[in-house]
């Protein structure tokens, strides 16, 4: 059940509604299409730190460019999935979605000298809190819904992947979702800026 993946504390509770036939209904996101033959290039790429050859189509580019890449980690964002890798193009660390890579996948062995992933290797903690705009008694009833203790949550994550967190979790950040009555706000705003990626 894909949501025991999101919510893995109500694992024993759902093993035993479904033995009582209880009716439930799950919401999931779409399927995103990605060419198997893709992915086995890519994870034997991140397995052996091999770099990449390939044609990448983004927004800016939408009938592809040639990158070349050296990839990582695969990332699930929640609703789709990226490829965390050093584009030697730009000369930095990027995320590449899966479902944009276009035709052959070449890996290459490779002794290039990448540098460290910094907005990878460092954590930061997001502090998330009731929005104020709410009164006391429905901020105390938000943070019951989301666990907190001392009316805050604090999310401990590698940076490159706070700005995913937050969009994951409708939570405001860099004037985003305006008009919006959030329940919940990043108390710490700061802390992500220096990572916040181009829209």
């Amino acid at each position: 059940m894909k949501f025991l993946s999101v919510n893995k504390d109500a694992a024993s509770y759902i093993t035993t509604i479904e033995q009582v036939d209880t009716p439930i209904e799950i919401l999931s996101p779409p399927n995103r299409i990605v060419d198997p033959r893709i992915v086995r290039s890519l994870i034997k790429a991140c397995r052996n730190r091999e770099r990449i050859d390939v044609t990448y189509a983004s927004m800016k580019n939408p009938l592809g460019e040639e990158r070349n890449i050296i990839p990582h980690t695969f990332v699930s964002s929640g609703y789709r999935w990226h490829l965390r890798a050093f584009c030697e193009k730009d000369r930095i660390y990027k995320d590449f979605v899966l479902g944009r890579f276009i035709g052959e996948v070449e890996t290459i062995a490779t002794n290039i000298d990448t540098p460290e992933d910094k907005a990878w290797n460092t954590f930061i903690d997001l502090k998330i809190i009731p929005n104020p705009e709410y009164s006391d008694e429905q901020q105390q009833l938000i943070a019951r819904e989301w666990g907190m203790t001392d009316m805050c949550e604090v999310v401990t994550i590698r940076a490159a992947l706070a700005q995913y967190y937050l969009i994951l979790m409708h939570i405001p950040y860099k004037g985003n979702y305006e008009g919006v009555r959030h329940r919940v706000i990043l108390e710490n705003l700061d802390v992500i800026k220096p990572y916040l990626m181009s829209s």
